[in-house]
């Protein structure tokens, strides 16, 4: 077990699932799934299902994901409840995922609260009842998962899928985010900026989008800086602005790469290099 959860851990560190050309990491993973590591079989299955590392193979990936569930790895029941919900990677079958996600709530298997909830709420590939899925994302996330405080508080500021309870949207939002959840953070952010919904407070707006880039969040680089840079519900900080936009365009983000490649042709707010932009 040692030796797999070992081999296990240079494919995890290595994110084998999208550095494919790894071939050590593959080894290992591989070496790790023989041994009968539950999450490495449960990963060699999902990429064997979409084709990551070799052809696709759904008859081999379903086995592998059936092992890793055999040996208690919840994670590989909810992947595949949901992939055959999708039709992602297996031939789709709506009836048998929901069976297994409904399966393994009853199993008191947290993962698929959330999974479960999620769409009934949205009507994610299942017919929508979003009122079973707002108690199914409050049940987990009483648990701790801050995905679903996440979803809770989209939910809860939109009048979409059940009433609309600003009050309720802030402390999900909050507690996902104080959680550690990035996308959160940028989203109670800038409704603390802009007092959408909320009461404003531009320190602590601008305090949780300060966390969400120091966790790498790229959204929130993008978007702080576009604040700084206009002077959005913030004092102007061009110098911070731009520095805020070349990490996230070092790390290959799109849309900070095209707004910093314009505000450089055209000198805005930063010093014009037509030839850099």
């Amino acid at each position: 077990l040692r030796d797999a959860k070992r081999l296990a851990g240079i494919a995890d560190e290595c994110r084998v699932w999208e550095n494919v050309s790894d071939e050590n990491a593959l080894r290992a993973l591989r070496l790790a799934a023989e041994l009968e590591y539950p999450p490495a079989l449960r990963t060699l299955g999902l990429m064997t299902m979409d084709g990551k590392g070799a052809p696709p193979d759904p008859g081999e990936g379903r086995r592998l994901l059936d092992m890793a569930i055999t040996k208690g790895d919840h994670r590989a029941l909810v992947s595949l409840g949901n992939r055959l919900i999708d039709g992602r990677g297996l031939p789709e079958s709506t009836a048998e995922g929901l069976a297994i996600l409904e399966n393994a709530i009853a199993g008191d298997v947290r993962e698929a609260v959330f999974a479960l909830g999620a769409r009934l709420v949205f009507g994610d590939g299942i017919d929508r009842d979003s009122k079973r899925g707002v108690a199914l994302l409050e049940q987990a996330a009483e648990a701790g998962d801050d995905r679903a405080m996440w979803v809770l508080g989209i939910v809860l500021f939109s009048d979409q899928f059940i009433e609309k309870d600003p009050g309720q949207g802030e402390l999900w939002l909050t507690r996902a985010a104080e959680a550690g959840h990035e996308s959160a953070m940028v989203q109670l952010g800038m409704r603390l900026l802009d007092g959408d919904d909320v009461v404003a407070d531009i320190t602590a707006g601008k305090r949780w989008l300060e966390e969400a880039c120091q966790q790498g969040s790229t959204v929130a680089m993008t978007m702080l800086a576009q604040r700084l840079f206009e002077g959005a519900g913030l004092p102007r900080d061009p110098a911070a602005a731009y520095q805020l936009l070349v990490r996230a365009a070092e790390t290959g983000d799109e849309q900070a790469m095209r707004i910093l490649a314009v505000r450089l042709i055209e000198g805005d707010g930063v010093p014009q290099d037509q030839q850099v932009g």
